[in-house]
């Protein structure tokens, strides 16, 4: 295992590389949303935002030698509608995720070889007032070999 590949910024250029080709592909392209941030969403949210989703890869990542392992979380956001949660909005924008990590084990990575192994892990949910948007925040599990 490569060193650099336990860094944050490794793992988030990967996640980056990841949600933009899935976005491009010929068919059936898999969309999270049009608003993706890296570790916090943007202060103040640009006007007439419904959803986004920010790739937190601030939890600290382990090094056992010949391979590496590293928890990222994975937050969904939908605006309210009419004072209740986006149910469905939650929903769609999940299963576009777990087809994002199914299409991440079929890609080479940017450099050419297999490294990260993406594995959804559990999740919960929130609901953060201040901006009155619902969220899903779903672990996702990587193997850095």
């Amino acid at each position: 295992m490569n060193k650099d590949d336990l860094n944050i910024s490794e793992i988030e250029a990967y996640f980056n590389y990841l949600i933009d080709s899935a976005r491009a592909l010929d068919e059936s392209p898999i969309v999270l949303s049009d608003n993706v941030f890296y570790t916090n969403y943007k202060n103040p949210l640009p006007k007439g935002i419904k959803d986004m989703v920010v790739v937190d890869c601030t939890n600290s990542s382990r090094d056992f030698t010949a391979y590496g392992k590293q928890t990222v979380l994975v937050e969904l956001y939908a605006k309210e509608v009419n004072g209740l949660k986006n149910i469905g909005k939650l929903k769609k924008m999940e299963k576009e995720l777990n087809r994002l990590i199914e299409y991440s084990k079929s890609l080479d990575d940017i450099n050419g070889s297999f490294k990260y192994i993406l594995d959804r892990r559990g999740s919960y949910s929130e609901y953060e007032g201040g901006i009155k948007f619902h969220k899903n925040i779903i672990e996702i599990k990587i193997l850095i070999i």
